[in-house]
């Protein structure tokens, strides 16, 4: 398939480039967790996942020909009140 830009009437909605970007399902979830050992003090958890799959169907791929990714992140804090 040639890969040009879309042009009104070609039946085309989006440009290859364009539609690569639209998501075609976008899954996450967060979990955080605070603790206060002693008043003056927090400390925190968090854990993160993401699962994103882009629309490469619509430029006339399959429907799971599209780019796909995970992240997963953690981060940790400490808050000290004075």
């Amino acid at each position: 398939m040639e890969r040009r830009a879309a042009r009104p009437g070609d039946g085309r909605l989006f440009s290859p480039r364009a539609a690569a970007a639209l998501d075609n399902h976008h899954v996450g979830a967060t979990v955080k967790v605070i603790w206060s050992p002693v008043p003056p003090l927090d400390l925190g958890l968090e854990y993160s996942y993401v699962q994103r799959g882009t629309a490469h169907a619509l430029t006339g791929g399959s429907r799971n020909s599209g780019d796909s990714g995970e992240l997963d992140r953690a981060a940790a804090r400490a808050v000290f009140k004075f």
